[in-house]
């Protein structure tokens, strides 16, 4: 990320060497209000301005600095994403590999509502279970699969030991560096509450329906409701578990949405249109640059 000094200090000797300059902003403004965020969002002002060219995450930060008045031309769109082509390639392997899951972990033959991440507070994984228990309490059929590792493991076990429906909630706290496929595979809806991050994107590929609140994040701009994925109308539980309910009680519509959502990631969010935009980038810095010294 940036820092208060070093992004500076490095920014101002490539400008005094003449050196083509490219900022790579990696995330949202803070948006935040206290003064730290407000300092830090006015860095990133001042060092966008002094850049050649911008590279931004997504479509959200690329208008952010659109509306700033850095010219659009000269700002390039790096989707933050997988390898939706490989994912979407070695499909068969990873579905075998969810058969091969279902049985060892002994889930019940009905559908899976699943989150991949890491365990910890600001993703929320303990409102996904509330919103499980919500939905299944309301007559949803369904198990919860949850995997991950993280600080908030031990809050997690024991929200799922207490739950009155912990027959069906299912955790697994170490999945291998690169078994990740079986998982989503075996995921009938992917549902995230917070800061959903790539792994929206890994479940696009696989086909999965994604269950997700109205966040605004990078990741997220793929999400649009009732055509790539289901949006909960708020960040309330009961609107999540409502969301959730109808979209395990549908599957022919579950399943439309889910191909969709491939589709549409494939063709918007691959690494090899991540390296174009990148290029691009790196052209339109240097002909602006020389430019520049030459002016």
């Amino acid at each position: 990320g940036w820092t208060l000094l070093s992004n500076p200090i490095n920014l101002s000797s490539s400008r005094g060497r003449r050196l083509a300059t490219i900022g790579w902003f990696k995330g949202m403004p803070s948006g935040g209000s206290t003064k730290v965020s407000k300092l830090m969002d006015s860095v990133k002002r001042w060092l966008a301005f002094r850049c050649d060219a911008l590279i931004a995450y997504g479509r959200l930060s690329k208008d952010y600095f659109t509306a700033l008045g850095f010219p659009e031309e000269r700002i390039f769109v790096a989707q933050n994403t997988v390898d939706t082509i490989r994912i979407a390639a070695d499909r068969d392997n990873a579905k075998r590999r969810s058969d091969e899951l279902r049985r060892e972990l002994r889930l019940p033959d009905k559908p899976v509502v699943g989150f991949l991440g890491q365990i910890a507070d600001f993703k929320k994984p303990l409102q996904i279970v509330e919103a499980f228990e919500q939905a299944r309490g309301a007559g949803m059929d369904a198990a919860l699969l949850i995997a991950g590792k993280g600080p908030g493991r031990e809050a997690l076990e024991t929200k799922i030991s207490d739950s009155p429906h912990s027959q069906d909630i299912f955790y697994v706290p170490e999945v291998p560096a690169g078994a990740e496929g079986g998982y989503f595979q075996l995921f009938d809806l992917y549902a995230t509450f917070a800061a959903g991050g790539l792994g929206i994107l890994e479940a696009m590929a696989h086909g999965r329906a994604v269950l997700s609140t109205p966040e605004r994040y990078p990741e997220t701009e793929l999400l649009e409701d009732e055509v790539t994925a289901l949006l909960s109308n708020d960040f309330s539980v009961e609107s999540f578990a409502r969301r959730m309910r109808a979209a395990i009680e549908s599957r022919p519509h579950r399943e439309a949405i889910g191909r969709e959502a491939e589709r549409v990631v494939l063709a918007k969010a691959s690494q090899e249109g991540m390296v174009q935009s990148i290029d691009a980038a790196v052209d339109c810095a240097k002909r602006h640059a020389a430019g520049a010294n030459h002016g």
